[in-house]
C-alpha cells in the first residue's frame, strides 16, 4: 500500500512538473509594455457604454513584438493604472521597430474624475477623464 501511494505521488509531481515547465515557457513569451500616452475623450459615460482609450508606445525592436493586451486597475482616489502586455510572434520579423498604437475600451461604473497612469511609471500621470452617467 506504502509504495502504491508512493508511485501516485512520484507520477503527480512529474505531471506538475510538466504542466509547470510548460506554463513557464508560454509566459516567456509576453512581456510588459511602457505605455507613455493615451488619447481619450475628455468626458465619457458609465456602465453600460464603454470608454476608446488609445494606448501609445514601445512594444520592441521588430515586427515579431505586438500588442497583446492592457489590464485596467482602479486604485485610490480614482486612479487607474493601465498595466500593457506584448507578446513575441514567430514569422518574418523585419528591422522596423515595433509601436503601440491600438484602441482598447474601459468599462467604469461610478461617476467622477479618473487619472491614468502606466504600471511602469506610477508616479508619471498619463492623462485624466471625466466620468458622467
Amino acid at each position: 500500500m506504502k509504495s502504491k501511494n508512493l508511485k501516485t505521488a512520484a507520477q503527480l509531481l512529474i505531471v506538475c512538473l510538466i504542466a509547470f515547465a510548460a506554463c513557464k515557457k508560454e509566459k516567456s513569451d509576453y512581456f510588459r509594455i511602457t505605455v507613455n500616452s493615451i488619447s481619450a475623450p475628455a468626458i465619457g459615460r458609465c456602465v453600460p457604454d464603454s470608454i476608446p482609450i488609445r494606448l501609445h508606445g514601445y512594444i520592441g525592436p521588430n515586427k515579431c513584438h505586438v500588442f497583446e493586451e492592457a489590464l485596467f486597475v482602479l486604485g485610490a482616489q480614482n486612479n487607474i493604472i493601465i498595466d500593457a502586455y506584448g507578446k513575441k510572434v514567430g514569422g518574418t520579423c523585419g528591422s522596423e521597430e515595433s509601436f503601440l498604437d491600438d484602441v482598447v475600451y474601459i468599462f467604469i461604473s461610478n461617476p467622477g474624475i479618473y487619472t491614468f497612469y502606466d504600471y511602469n511609471k506610477p508616479d508619471i500621470e498619463l492623462g485624466k477623464i471625466e466620468v458622467i452617467k
